[in-house]
């Protein structure tokens, strides 16, 4: 709730303020320094609603150096949102070790997207 927005324009100070509070923690989970991102868009909470979903925990493209996770790429949970994160991190830990541009390296580029079966409480973990 500190970072409370309109979600139509999520202000200047927000949008650095989680950024930077995201980068420090991804560094931490990865125990390496991060170089600066070229491009950040900050989406909050409050707009998480997805009605479909490739069903792969994240989406990473080696050769653009650009991924991305969220709740929307599983489902709609908090669990789904954990999920996809921690596999981001493990696609960009990978990454950073191996520095391949492969395209093995890339994961979720061409996945279709699908319904979204039911409804999840957006705070729920179902898998417990």
């Amino acid at each position: 709730k500190q970072n409370k927005c309109p979600q139509e324009a999520v202000p200047k100070a927000v949008d650095e303020k989680v950024t930077r509070e995201m980068l420090k923690a991804m560094e931490s989970v990865v125990g390496i320094s991060l170089p600066k991102p070229i491009l950040t868009k900050t989406q909050l909470w409050g707009a998480a609603l997805p009605l479909n979903t490739p069903g792969t925990p994240c989406i990473f493209d080696a050769q653009a150096r650009v991924g991305m996770c969220g709740d929307w790429l599983l489902g709609s949970s908090v669990q789904d949102a954990c999920l996809s994160g921690m596999s981001m991190a493990d696609t960009i830990r990978e990454f950073c070790e191996t520095k391949s541009l492969a395209a093995e390296m890339s994961c979720g580029l061409t996945t279709p997207l699908r319904n979204i079966e039911g409804s999840t409480d957006i705070g729920s973990f179902p898998g417990i």
